[in-house]
Formats: structure tokens, C-alpha cells, sequence
């Protein structure tokens, strides 16, 4: 548990400007931030325009996260609901937890928020137990958020400079098989909102 102290792929590139322009992706922004379950409240965050905003669709996720991860060099913050490596051996879940490990043994502080509850049925709860001892083996920090509240966003800031958000979680299916989609947002504003909240779910 820690405490709240401190390939090849394609995609689309948005640069947000002052003026209303590229008002599409702007909207779009902000659709992510609402589906992440990133509670804001009423608060406008002010960031340095331009504001670079990459739509990542399918598997175009898994690609850029695995290369920000390997290029990472301070630290990694995640929330995830559902982070599951069980499975076929070399999974992209597993993948994902090897290149955290990587980054750990590295020197990059590593901070992962999973979802639990109280449900002996609950398969999220049993999955992300699962994952957070392996990961914990490799050095990084896992903690679990309150049970009083149900945390559904998928979040990781890198870098306190690059903030994915979407509806990507870190399992085979999502990475690999489903139609996702998550922006990635350069905004070192941002990224210090989005990782102060992660690290607010930390019970």
C-alpha cells in the first residue's frame, strides 16, 4: 500500500487552441473525461494552449502506452478498474504488467489504484488481487480504492506531462479484441489534476 505523498500505430492529432477551434475534438475531450468516471466537479483546469490531444482507437492504445511506458523516466500513476493478466501466456495485459515491472526496476516510481469490493463472486475484485501481487513481487506500489464507492475510470499519467483516459481497461479483450477508445492528452496542467485524483482513491 502507498500513501497519497508525493510498435507501429496510427492515430489522430488534435491541437487545441484558444478561439473555438477544433471544437470536435475539444467536445470530445471532454465526452472522455465524462465516461472515465474523472469526477471534476465544476472545476475548469487551465492549461498552456496548445493542448495536444490524440484519439487512440482499438489497438492504437496498447501500441502508444507500451512506448510511453518503455520512454518513461520519473513515474507512472494508474487507476484501473480491471487489470487482468490471467490467461494465454504473453497476453497484453501480462505484457503491460512486464513493461510496470520494467519501469520499477529502472528507478521510475510506479503507482497502480485498483477496484475491490466486498463480493466473494466479484471476478474484478479476485482478478486485480490477482495482478497487484505479481506487480508488488516486481516493486511496484499497489493500492485498492475505498469499497464505499465503486471506481470505474481507466487513468494512467505519465510523467506528470502525458494523461491516457478512455474506456481501455488492461485486459486481452479490451487491449486486443474490442472496439475501445481513449484519447491521450499532453498537458502537464492536466496530468497534475488527473493524478491528484488518482491518488484520492487510495483507502
Amino acid at each position: 500500500m502507498f500513501t497519497r505523498s508525493s510498435p507501429a500505430y496510427s492515430h489522430s492529432v488534435f491541437s487545441l487552441r484558444p478561439a473555438g477551434r477544433n471544437k470536435w475534438a475539444l467536445s470530445l475531450f471532454i465526452l472522455f473525461i465524462l465516461v472515465s468516471g474523472l469526477a471534476v466537479s465544476s472545476e475548469v483546469i487551465q492549461t498552456e494552449p496548445p493542448l495536444s490531444v490524440t484519439f487512440l482507437k482499438n489497438e492504437e492504445y496498447f501500441n502508444r502506452l507500451v512506448r510511453e511506458i518503455r520512454q518513461s523516466r520519473e513515474e507512472i500513476d494508474i487507476a484501473m478498474f480491471l487489470f487482468k493478466i490471467k490467461g494465454r501466456p504473453g497476453n497484453r495485459a501480462e505484457v503491460l504488467a512486464e513493461e510496470l515491472i520494467k519501469a520499477a526496476k529502472r528507478g521510475v516510481k510506479v503507482r497502480l489504484v485498483l477496484e475491490r469490493s466486498l463480493d466473494p463472486k466479484d471476478t474484478v475484485t479476485s482478478d486485480n488481487r490477482e495482478t497487484a501481487l505479481v506487480l508488488k513481487e516486481g516493486g511496484v506500489e499497489v493500492g485498492f480504492d475505498s469499497l464505499r464507492r465503486r471506481s470505474h475510470g481507466k487513468l494512467v499519467v505519465i510523467d506528470s506531462r502525458l494523461t491516457f483516459i478512455g474506456s481501455h481497461n488492461f485486459t486481452e479483450a479490451a487491449l486486443k479484441y474490442n472496439n475501445e477508445a481513449s484519447v491521450l492528452i499532453e498537458s502537464p496542467e492536466y496530468a497534475l489534476r488527473t493524478r491528484q485524483y488518482i491518488l484520492s482513491l487510495i483507502r
